[in-house]
């Protein structure tokens, strides 16, 4: 008897949960193809009408609508009896709020209502490798009525008053404990004072926060790019509500709801110096100098471009981490050491804004970093006009073959290196307007910072 009422519960919520899905697909079709028709209505709208009339549409459909289309996606039915809904409405399923955003944004509406954390490893206008964040907190405060940033360490920092700066005092040299004690006293604190959440190249914050963000509402986000990951990438990333990479190579490209992202190069600011000569066979070593970065190995083909009789100048711009002091000491006894010594400078370390004047005065900058890097610096120096040599295939889709060696050899490394001091100025200024359209369509900041907005809203 009891084995009978069983299944007899379980046919009547078959049923009722078949009807419930009948009813909610019938519903979403209807409300979203009159969302068509009203997003047609708007693009014969001139900006202004367009403006107006999406500022006094209500949301109530527009939830409605999500719910219907999220029950529909979840369903087990959709996948098997109802495809077709997901196939033949495949645009007009996407949500008016969407569309609104994007109409928003095409009219030059300012904001959105949202308001962000940001949470990074360092905030410092100064520093040579992360100084570009500086700027990228800069524009993405101007899409937010209100940004917030919690980092590890504070430098020098010139953002406006309204956007508040938090540090857990790295620069003050405290304990772990300290660092923890502060991040939740910031992140508890200042709860009301965001709505999203975005973690830049730091996973480990949002295994710290996301059980709690998740508690409250608030979605986060992971910027993560590097090529290598673990265990607790994989969690935090399966903990964000999405990731964002720009590398094919990067670790977290194989996550569904992973989206890569332009690199977010400020065109602006790296742009071709008229007025700064490029200095003849100039070549450029720019990032941080580590094992990993292999500047040994354009030492030695330094070397070898010198034995040859070919005349060139060397400059080495970058400083080493604590830990990388001794491969530094290495490296500068190296160069010290080779027949080439009089031709190789070391400039010490140079902040990102005045990059751009090295990349103005070099005619080629050459980047060692392994296969899965995607460094900034190889883009910067491609919107200043200058030609690159790289080893890793990450760039395969924005370099041509002539820009690229074997990765650790200091023979090819030299022979490439030959092939791009000599070539005529027609070419080499053909390639730079290549670069800086390509950098400038695919890789700008703005269009870095629009996506961003237009996903953490």
């Amino acid at each position: 008897m009891a084995m009978y009422c069983h299944r007899k519960r379980r046919r009547t919520q078959k049923q009722f949960s078949h009807e419930r899905f009948c009813a909610a697909g019938f519903y979403s079709v209807k409300i979203c193809v009159v969302q068509w028709l009203k997003f047609k209505r708007l693009m014969r709208m001139s900006q202004t009408e367009r403006t107006m009339f999406i500022l006094s549409v209500p949301c109530n459909d527009t939830m409605m609508t999500v719910r219907a289309h999220s029950y529909i996606l979840k369903s087990s039915r959709a996948r098997a009896g109802a495809m077709h809904h997901t196939t033949t409405f495949k645009l007009i399923f996407t949500n008016q709020l969407f569309w609104s955003r994007k109409l928003l944004y095409a009219t030059g509406y300012p904001r959105s209502s949202m308001k962000l954390l940001i949470i990074t490893q360092k905030i410092d206008s100064e520093d040579p490798v992360l100084g570009f964040f500086h700027h990228w907190v800069e524009k993405l405060a101007q899409h937010f009525t209100q940004t917030t940033v919690i980092c590890l360490q504070k430098g020098s920092v010139r953002l406006p008053p309204e956007i508040a700066v938090w540090s857990l005092g790295k620069e003050l040299r405290p304990s772990r404990w300290s660092y923890l004690l502060k991040f939740f006293r910031a992140v508890w604190s200042q709860r009301a004072g965001y709505d999203a959440v975005f973690v830049h190249m730091n996973p480990v914050y949002i295994l710290l926060g996301g059980f709690f963000w998740r508690l409250l509402g608030k979605n986060c986000y992971l910027w993560y790019n590097h090529s290598h990951g673990n265990a607790a990438t994989r969690l935090a990333a399966a903990m964000a509500t999405a990731v964002f990479y720009t590398s094919p190579f990067s670790y977290t490209a194989r996550f569904k709801h992973s989206r890569r992202m332009p690199a977010g190069i400020d065109t602006q600011l790296f742009q071709r110096d008229a007025g700064t000569a490029r200095q003849p066979h100039s070549i450029l070593y720019l990032g941080r100098i580590s094992p990993i970065k292999k500047v040994d190995v354009l030492i030695r083909a330094a070397d070898i471009l010198h034995k040859r009789g070919i005349a060139f100048t060397l400059t080495i711009a970058g400083g080493a981490e604590e830990p990388f002091a001794d491969f530094y000491q290495r490296v500068t006894a190296l160069a010290a050491s080779s027949s080439c010594s009089g031709s190789i400078r070391f400039a010490g370390e140079i902040p990102n804004y005045r990059a751009a004047e090295l990349y103005s005065s070099h005619e080629v900058l050459v980047n060692l970093s392994p296969a899965g890097l995607f460094d900034k610096a190889v883009l910067e120096a491609m919107a200043c006009e200058a030609m690159v040599l790289a080893s890793s295939p990450a760039f395969r889709e924005c370099l041509p073959r002539e820009c690229f060696f074997d990765e650790g050899n200091a023979e090819d490394l030299a022979e490439k290196l030959n092939g791009i001091l000599n070539l005529p100025p027609e070419t080499r200024q053909r390639y730079g307007k290549q670069f800086r359209e390509y950098i400038t369509e695919k890789q700008g900041l703005d269009l870095l910072v629009k996506e961003l907005s237009l996903t953490l809203t």
